[in-house]
């Protein structure tokens, strides 16, 4: 028994690196196909931060950037990283206590995101693909992300640059993309 548990994690990593190498590569394809009229900067988190209110979850927003300094495509993988970061604390601790915070520290973006843990242990763990997708589209402009329990609550820290090269200037508020 011991031999097939070793073989079924072995499996299971080789296909999260699968996975983790494939949504790497799939992310700027992802970008390319997406609506110009799609949300995709900072400064529209607004209408998603009430959805997540809205599921129940309590937010706190600190923001502490200079308006239009970061490069279009770190704009668009930050917000997509907040998204996909909210939707799992909204799954994994529906009702928690959520803290967002932006800055910016020696040229680039730093997302810090904690929310609540759930008082009890979900039933089903989940597989980690939300947490690579999210390394992927941190890795795919430069940057990095970590994410873990740290006490009661589950942090997530994502640095990007402001300037990631290919990634093209915000544009000004108000205009369209």
């Amino acid at each position: 028994m011991a031999g097939f548990s070793l073989v079924n994690e072995g499996g299971r990593a080789a296909l999260l690196d699968l996975l983790s190498l494939s949504l790497i590569l799939a992310v700027p394809v992802l970008w390319a196909a997406e609506p110009r009229t799609a949300p995709g900067r900072l400064d529209q988190l607004a209408p998603l931060l009430d959805s997540a209110r809205a599921s129940g979850l309590r937010m706190e927003l600190v923001d502490e950037r200079p308006a239009g300094q970061a490069a279009a495509g770190v704009e668009l993988a930050a917000y997509r990283i907040v998204q996909e970061a909210l939707t799992n604390a909204a799954e994994h601790a529906p009702g928690g206590a959520v803290r967002l915070h932006l800055r910016h520290d020696e040229g680039r973006l730093v997302i810090e995101m904690t929310n609540d843990l759930a008082a009890a242990p979900p039933e089903a763990g989940g597989t980690g693909a939300g947490l690579l997708g999210l390394r992927g589209r941190a890795q795919a402009v430069g940057g990095s992300l970590t994410a873990g329990r740290e006490d009661r609550a589950w942090r997530l820290r994502t640095e990007l640059p402001l300037d990631a090269p290919g990634t093209g200037p915000v544009a000004a508020a108000g205009e369209n993309r």
